[in-house]
């Protein structure tokens, strides 16, 4: 058996060379870190601009080009712009666009506005792109759902609250869509004209 002279710290089953490397390794990894340190991925400065009677809200961050956006379902414009650009460049930008700002503004409003569902007859739901009527039953105590041409057939207690009704409709949707992947996927899957 042979012994091997080591460092301090160094572990007795490595090379001289390898301990030394990992000393390098390391020291050169800190002093990245320490000349170079790390970069936030976004630094975002929030400003609200009123550009000729319209309120945006300015998001400046780490990018080259400047966006606007119009969001529904109000309009609200926002725009992304370069964190080094000023403020009167991105008013002159949006003064330009203001047509198109005004025009999508108008478009957001004659939107029609998703009410969010009750889940009572009467509803329409949709289930793979087609238009569901729902029809809610009172039942005993165990609830199931019934798919028909243009209905959707709810079982439920008659006890049963909003989230009751909701739950239940839920976990049928994903039975339904569990029966329906593996189909899919066996019809993109096959090619016999290869």
């Amino acid at each position: 058996m042979r012994f091997l002279p080591c460092l301090i710290g160094e572990k007795p089953h490595e090379s001289k060379f390898e301990s030394q490397f990992t000393i390098l390794a390391t020291m050169k990894f800190r002093l990245r870190e320490f000349f170079a340190p790390t970069r936030p991925k976004k630094i975002i400065k929030r400003q609200m601009m009123l550009i000729d009677g319209i309120y945006a809200v300015v998001l400046k961050k780490r990018m080259k080009n400047i966006i606007i956006r119009v969001k529904p379902p109000d309009g609200l414009i926002q725009i992304s712009a370069p964190l080094k650009m000023e403020d009167r460049v991105i008013e002159k930008f949006v003064e330009s666009r203001l047509d198109w700002i005004r025009e999508h503004q108008a478009r957001m409003k004659l939107m029609p506005r998703t009410v969010p569902k009750q889940f009572e007859s009467g509803e329409i739901h949709y289930l793979f792109g087609e238009k569901y009527q729902l029809k809610i039953f009172p039942s005993g105590v165990r609830s199931r759902v019934l798919l028909f041409e243009d209905t959707v057939e709810l079982h439920v207690p008659t006890n049963s609250g909003k989230e009751k009704r909701k739950q239940v409709l839920d976990k049928f949707y994903r039975v339904r869509l569990k029966e329906t992947i593996p189909q899919m996927i066996t019809k993109v899957g096959t090619c016999n004209e290869c």
